[in-house]
Parts: structure tokens; C-alpha cells; sequence
């Protein structure tokens, strides 16, 4: 489990976040959903542990692996496409790459032998005879050509970088994942083919509230395959504590409905049910009564 408690951020005078208690727990992918500013990507980061809070504390289970969506994508330039995708789980990556530095050797001693039986042990383990099949699985899923998998990432289209990028977040199993800007149908599909049952996803969209978030192909696609179960909304730096609301996929569209007949009862207006089916209708001005 992912614990975030009592967590404050700010820089300098500027208060982002204010006493936050958050629980990601597994079984539920959760969405990060808030305007220009709001503070996802700096969220994102905390939860990392890229960026140190300015009080509180975020917590991981022991011994659990998380991993991230990386940003900079001139990071793997000198490496092949496939191995940036296995680096999503280094220790698996740096296990094999050690291994193999030890089998080169032209002077191969008993110590060498005890060292490789160790790591071809715990290569095995990591699932590091599948790794390749696995990798390329995951890429060939988000359209990267088989024919570049052994292209360095410098000789790629950026555009296929970030696909890179996210096989290398999905590869290995990991515990928890961090999604910043999971803005695609290409990418929630392939989230959705890849994340295994139970491990908890936490991925920001760029929306002002959830009519816009609901109006966009791919949030709707993450919301209807339960890529987001849970939806976090973040509502600026102005607001006492910046977390809005907490809400469950099935509240979003009891909300929804509520609205729907409401508007139906006062205005006898049924013109909007097909919009309101297809874009959400929860108000950046609702009240809200989700929090958990």
C-alpha cells in the first residue's frame, strides 16, 4: 500500500497541499485529475520521492517496487529501445548486465563462479528469461515496430519515445505505478492490457473538472475500463488542503444521473441526455460529498 500523511508542500509563500491523507490501496487505480497548476505533476513527483515534501511523510510497503513514467526523454539515448524497456526494473537489468559482464571474462575464476550462480539465481527470479518476450510484447502492443526494437533511442521519432517511456513504466510487475499525463487512448489500452490485477495505477490528466475530463475519448475509455476506479480531484492552490474530492467511478455517474433528473424536473429538458451520457455532467461548482 502507498500511504501519503499529512502532507504539506509549498514554495515559499505559496501553500500547494495542506495536511493530505491519502490511502492508494490495491485493487484501485486512481486518477489525479485537476487544471493548469493544481499541482498533479508536482504531486506525482512527492509520491516518487523525486521531490522532498515540506511536511509529512508518503509511504511504501516494504519491499514492494514502484514505478514511474519518466518525462526526459533524452534520459536512454545511448541505450537500444528494448533495454531502456527493461530498465523499468533496474535490478533486473543491472543483475543481467553483470552476469554477462562475468561470463566475458577470459579469465574466469572460481570466484566468478560463485558470484554467477548468485545472480543467474536471482536473474530467474527477477523473471529475467522472459524479460525480452515481455518487453517486446509491451511494445509491439503500443505500435513499436519489432524492426527498432534494437534501434537506439536517438535514432527513434520522438513520439515513439514516449511509447517507449510507458512500456518501461508497465514492464516487470511492478507494485505501484505513476502515470503523469496518461493522455491517449493508445496508451490506456495499453495500460489496460498490461496492469496486472491488484497493483494500484495513479495517473494525472490536465481537465478543470470533470465535465471536461469526461468529454475527452481517452478519460472516458480509463473510467469505463476501471484504469480509473478512483478519481482525485485537485483544485488549486488557492483551496485549503487543494484535494477536492475523492470519488469512486460508480459516485461519478450516480452524480451524473442526479443532475440528469434534476435538470429533467425543473427545465423538462431532455435535450442533454446524450451529451451528459458521453461528457459527465459533475459541475466544477457542485457540491461535493465523496471525500474519503
Amino acid at each position: 500500500m502507498l500511504s501519503v500523511n499529512d502532507l504539506s508542500m509549498q514554495f515559499g509563500s505559496s501553500v500547494l497541499f495542506s495536511r493530505v491523507d491519502l490511502q492508494f490501496t490495491p485493487g484501485n487505480c486512481y486518477g489525479i485529475i485537476g487544471a493548469n497548476g493544481a499541482g498533479k505533476s508536482t504531486f506525482i513527483k512527492i509520491l516518487s520521492g523525486e521531490l522532498e515534501p515540506t511536511g509529512g511523510s508518503v509511504t511504501l510497503d516494504a519491499k514492494q517496487r514502484m514505478s514511474v513514467l519518466k518525462q526526459n526523454q533524452s534520459l536512454y539515448d545511448d541505450y537500444p529501445v528494448l533495454d531502456t524497456v527493461i530498465m523499468g526494473n533496474q535490478r533486473l537489468y543491472d543483475c543481467g548486465k553483470e552476469k554477462d559482464a562475468i561470463y566475458d571474462k577470459p579469465d574466469f575464476s572460481d570466484e566468478d563462479g560463485i558470484r554467477a550462480a548468485e545472480l543467474e539465481e536471482e536473474f530467474a527470479e527477477l523473471g529475467g528469461w522472459e524479460a525480452e518476450s515481455d518487453a517486446g510484447r509491451i511494445l509491439q502492443g503500443l505500435g513499436v515496430d519489432t524492426a527498432l526494437h534494437q534501434s537506439l533511442m536517438r535514432e527513434i521519432d520522438p513520439r515513439l519515445k514516449v511509447k517507449v517511456l510507458l512500456a518501461q513504466a508497465l514492464f516487470g510487475h511492478p507494485d505501484v505505478i505513476l502515470l503523469d499525463e496518461l493522455g491517449t487512448r493508445a496508451e490506456v489500452e495499453a495500460v489496460t492490457e498490461n496492469l496486472h490485477a491488484g497493483v494500484p495505477a495513479i495517473a494525472t490528466a490536465h481537465c478543470r473538472n470533470i465535465d471536461e475530463a469526461l468529454s475527452r475519448p481517452a478519460i472516458r475509455l480509463a473510467l469505463t475500463r476501471r484504469v480509473f476506479e478512483k478519481v482525485v480531484f485537485l483544485q488549486g492552490r488557492d483551496a485549503p488542503g487543494n484535494i477536492a474530492a475523492i470519488m469512486g467511478v460508480e459516485e461519478i455517474e450516480a452524480h451524473r444521473r442526479t443532475r440528469r433528473d434534476t435538470r429533467r424536473h425543473l427545465h423538462g429538458d431532455f435535450s442533454g441526455d446524450a451529451a451528459a451520457s458521453s461528457t459527465g455532467s459533475v459541475g466544477e461548482n457542485d457540491p461535493v460529498a465523496f471525500r474519503s
